[in-house]
């Protein structure tokens, strides 16, 4: 009987076969796993399926023996896809030579790792119409933590790709040979929940017995049509994690075609490109010797880190451009955007009704444009799905002014959380979203969250690309005024040591858009979140009252008035009452260290402020405070201020974030010198005397 149609009987009846009767116990120790039998009776058979009868199962064991099992005993059969080598039972069964020398590689010098890969080979392949990308990866298990590495996945384009996990094994360190059941892959939407934007899909796979003194051996590949939505475009990490003793790529392609290569800063082996007689270019790529990556509070992304190299075919920025300016016609406005539209309006005025219109009517995802694809939807499709990411949103601005005929540009801008800054030649994948210039003014419409003119923490201080101008420019970096949070604060201190606070917070920049995204939240969850800010300035304190400005109103920043109590703050010692300025942490995490590998990393500048008026109990005299204090450098700038009252004490303090990579060295000293001194300044005692 024909395999294919007992797939069939097993998609219809949910079974699945195999053999020789064995505990759970035993089948764990077996060293080869083929199509699985599982009995109703909790009892497992390993072997292969033969064929399924009228009520009866045909099965082969590993040992070749032919056993028939009753059909009504069955609670499940699993088929085992036979994948590249699945016929080795242990290590003698090796006949590739790659595996075989990664086995004796000596990995001692590596024991405060997790995992060692011993070998990172990655093939990519260009030819027309088509495109081929493998990664294999051998890895060896070295302690608990290192397990982790037995989960892996890797991503594709479901309606483009054609993805496929040639093989995936376990050699234990007794030498017995574990392969990958199918019940361990599992495939699923990255963006499942969007499915206008449902392109891009993850395939995980769980190795089998990815334990302690284990090597692991798998290859995922995947292939690609190759169309003007999908260019090839791949970024592949030389690094890992974890050391990587040796990482291989090979590149090839047609000489007659523009493909690139971008390498980023790290020492690495080039050969190529080499020509061979088929017509090709041939690169191939050698890295050795990554040390793995040092976890530090504050670091860069990992994606930032690890060396890397993007391998693209250019586009043509010419035909690109002219695609979309054919792409951006627009038959009318949006009937609720024209009626809101005045005649007399200024451009400020008619800017920032267009660009509310979208942030405020268009619900965003948070969907990069090379997750999904390198050209926009069409404004009138934006307009009726009522969703759309950071490519779409800017895309359907610049359409609708282009119809109000207000000049602007189409500017695709990179995630700097990923890196590099820039790439060359152009290629539209290597941006994630979009933002709208019109003249001096950025417009960055995603969140309804988002104010006018704001721009995202992950595009400030990038490169983009002016699709309409063709050409480069520098998306600026928000002011640490325009991202800030300002505190002013009201403490009134009784005879008993208990606080009574009011509080107004202002949020700007990234602060505001959280904050506001609050909204969504119920009344009663809305307080617990309130609740927990207020708990963070100190465990005992107990809230009143709060009461956020409305929401939806943009003309101002976004304001929270909170009234708290802290019973028992202050330590009273018969005449004196001692205790801190409240609600003050400045937290040193980021600097605990004395030296950085990597630098301290932030998305965006910042100034945080504080301006506090304590009035003290009838009777008690100030008798200790802190003084001032003034710190500045290139970086960050913390400086605070008291003065003395005849019943009160004012302070205030201001610190400003710089700039948002501070490098290990001298820049990482002065950084924490001044973080240091801070936290010290702020943690000394003010004490009243009656």
């Amino acid at each position: 009987m024909k395999r294919s149609w007992i797939f069939m009987l097993i998609f219809v009846f949910g079974f699945s076969g195999c053999a020789k009767r064995i505990t759970i116990k035993e089948v764990r120790r077996l060293p080869y796993r083929g199509d699985m039998l599982y009995l109703r009776n909790g009892e497992e058979y390993d072997g292969t399926l033969k064929e399924i009868r009228e009520n009866k199962v045909i099965f082969v064991t590993r040992e070749g023996e032919t056993v028939t099992i009753p059909l009504d005993s069955i609670q499940a059969i699993d088929i085992q896809k036979m994948r590249e080598g699945y016929w080795w039972k242990t290590t003698k069964d090796i006949n590739d030579s790659t595996l075989k020398n990664a086995l004796m590689e000596d990995v001692s010098s590596y024991s405060y790792a997790g995992y060692v890969n011993i070998l990172k080979v990655t093939d990519i392949e260009a030819k027309e119409g088509e495109y081929r990308f493998s990664q294999r990866v051998i890895r060896k298990i070295l302690n608990k933590r290192g397990e982790e590495g037995g989960n892996n996945t890797f991503y594709y384009k479901k309606d483009l790709d054609i993805p496929s996990l040639d093989f995936g094994r376990t050699i234990s360190r007794s030498g017995v040979i574990y392969h990958i059941k199918d019940i361990a892959i599992q495939d699923a939407a990255v963006y499942a929940g969007t499915p206008l934007y449902n392109r891009l899909h993850e395939r995980k796979f769980a190795m089998p017995e990815a334990k302690p003194g284990n090597t692991l051996d798998f290859k995922y590949s995947i292939k690609s049509i190759r169309t003007h939505e999908n260019p090839l475009y791949y970024r592949v990490y030389f690094g890992d994690r974890e050391p990587v003793l040796k990482t291989v790529v090979g590149f090839k392609y047609p000489e007659d075609e523009e493909i690139n290569l971008f390498i980023s800063n790290a020492k690495f082996e080039v050969a190529g490109p080499r020509a061979t007689e088929e017509g090709e270019e041939v690169y191939e790529i050698v890295f050795k010797n990554w040390p793995g990556v040092v976890q530090e509070p504050s670091m860069p992304p990992l994606t930032k880190v690890l060396p890397f190299g993007i391998f693209f075919e250019h586009i043509d920025s010419v035909k690109y451009r002219d695609s979309l300016l054919t792409l951006s016609e627009l038959k009318e406005l949006p009937q609720s955007l024209n009626e809101e539209l005045k005649s007399d309006s200024s451009l400020m005025d008619t800017l920032e009704s267009c660009f509310y219109y979208i942030t405020r009517n268009i619900r965003f995802v948070d969907i990069p444009l090379n997750d999904y694809s390198p050209y926009p939807h069409l404004p009138g499709e934006i307009i009726t799905n009522r969703v759309a990411n950071s490519f779409d949103k800017a895309f359907l601005l610049y359409s609708i002014l282009k119809k109000l005929g207000i000049k602007s540009t189409l500017v695709l801008v990179p995630d700097k959380n990923r890196g590099p800054e820039d790439i060359a030649p152009f290629t539209p994948l290597f941006y994630s979203g979009a933002v709208v210039q019109v003249d001096s003014i950025y417009l960055n419409p995603e969140s309804e969250f988002q104010r006018f003119g704001y721009i995202t923490p992950r595009y400030q201080g990038t490169t983009g690309f002016d699709v309409f101008g063709l050409k480069r420019v520098e998306i600026p970096l928000v002011s640490p005024d325009k991202e800030a949070v300002i505190i002013r604060r009201t403490v009134r201190i009784d005879s008993t040591g208990t606080v009574y606070i009011n509080e107004e917070r202002e949020f700007r920049g990234a602060y505001e858009k959280a904050m506001r995204s609050l909204k969504r939240l119920k009344p009663q969850e809305l307080r617990k979140e309130v609740e927990r800010i207020v708990s963070y300035i100190d465990p005992r304190a107990r809230l009143v009252n709060f009461k956020f400005d409305s929401f939806e109103n943009f003309d101002k920043y976004l304001n929270l008035k909170v009234e708290y109590y802290i019973p028992s703050y202050a330590i009273r010692a018969g005449n004196f009452i001692l205790f801190k300025l409240p609600g003050i942490k400045y937290d040193v995490q980021d600097v605990a260290q004395r030296e950085r590998v990597y630098p301290v990393y932030h998305e965006h500048l910042s100034m945080q402020k504080h301006i506090i008026r304590l009035y003290f109990p009838r009777g008690f005299n100030l008798k200790s405070y802190p003084g001032n204090f003034k710190e500045i450098s290139n970086e960050f700038n913390y400086s605070a201020k008291t003065v003395k009252r005849r019943n009160s004490l004012e302070f205030s303090d201001t610190s400003v974030l710089q700039d948002t990579n501070i490098q290990p060295g001298d820049e990482y000293a002065r950084y924490r010198e001044i973080k240091l001194k801070r936290a010290g300044y702020i943690d000394r005692w003010i004490i009243l005397k009656r």
